[in-house]
């Protein structure tokens, strides 16, 4: 799920950093939804415990929500879900940090595969 921010020094709003989310993981390997349209984050917890319900099977692996929360809305980031649909604690926040770390390289061109997806917006006043 995404927000209404937008960082505009990066030209990078909530919906943008979400759909670039959904192509690295969809490189390595996920199936992924965006959730279409601002969401409140509470939607994001509860859509996957709905979609576990639905399919009476865990096939949601995580859940994300872009959003800056409580900090300023030019700091957008993520909020990362568990399978249990809570947000991420110890040790996986420290795990998650440790594989960022191993992997700053990007894993391909992000840039050039959003335009060839077509993702690209007109940065409003939000």
């Amino acid at each position: 799920g995404y927000d209404h921010r937008c960082n505009k020094s990066l030209s990078l709003s909530s919906r943008k950093f979400a759909l670039l989310t959904k192509l690295v993981f969809q490189h390595a390997g996920f199936h992924c939804l965006v959730l279409h349209d601002y969401v409140f984050t509470p939607l994001v917890p509860y859509a996957m415990t709905h979609y576990h319900r639905k399919n009476n099977k865990n096939v949601v692996a995580l859940g994300i929500m872009i959003t800056a929360s409580h900090n300023p809305a030019f700091d957008n980031g993520y909020k990362v879900y568990a399978l249990d649909a809570i947000q991420i604690r110890s040790p996986m926040d420290s795990e998650i940090s440790s594989f960022i770390l191993q992997n700053l390289v990007p894993w391909m061109d992000y840039h050039s595969a959003m335009k060839m997806y077509n993702i690209e917006e007109v940065i409003g006043d939000d």
